[in-house]
């Protein structure tokens, strides 16, 4: 059963070229939705009938404007280690407040930095023990992603995985065992 925030808008995908961003919109053209796929840099081809826009979410207001008439946003961008600091945390701020003005719940994808060095099976449970500068950032993320949806201010859903798979996934095991046995 399809809820309201399903048929209502646009399901946007944030980072649409990237790895997560490609398979999510190939995924959500699969089951049906309208799709906006937003990237800085307009690249590659696209499945028919997904609209296709060139935005900066590092800019509220471009953040805002691929947000526009969506139901669900989907947050798949990302940046190189050497700027996660100082970018990660300006594009959460306008990744949250282009899907609250949209009235639409936020899905992000992440990682498993913040869960340090797993010494059992991961669940939702598993603590957040960061063991260093990447892993900490990703806890600060992660609150941040959880007050907006503590208050209110947008449903916020967050998804991990331990590394991006798939064909244009840039992976260690894309990049270590895949094309080099290719």
């Amino acid at each position: 059963m399809e809820t309201v925030a399903e048929t209502r808008g646009y399901h946007v995908v944030l980072g649409a070229t990237g790895g997560a961003g490609q398979a999510l919109v190939a995924e959500l053209v699969r089951q049906g939705h309208r799709v906006r796929a937003v990237s800085r840099h307009a690249a590659g081809p696209r499945p028919k009938d997904v609209e296709a826009i060139t935005a900066d979410i590092l800019r509220p207001d471009e953040a805002r404007q691929a947000c526009r008439d969506a139901a669900v946003v989907y947050h798949a961008a990302n940046v190189p280690y050497a700027h996660w600091q100082a970018v990660l945390p300006i594009m959460a701020d306008n990744v949250i407040a282009g899907a609250s003005a949209a009235d639409a719940v936020l899905v992000v994808a992440d990682n498993l930095y913040m869960y340090g060095l797993p010494s059992g099976p991961m669940t939702e449970d598993t603590p957040r023990r960061a063991s260093g500068p990447k892993g900490r950032l990703r806890v600060h993320l992660e609150e941040k992603f959880m007050a907006a949806h503590a208050s209110g201010r947008v449903g916020v859903a967050i998804g991990r995985g331990s590394d991006f798979y798939g064909p244009q996934a840039n992976s260690a095991a894309s990049l270590l065992v895949i094309r080099p046995a290719l």
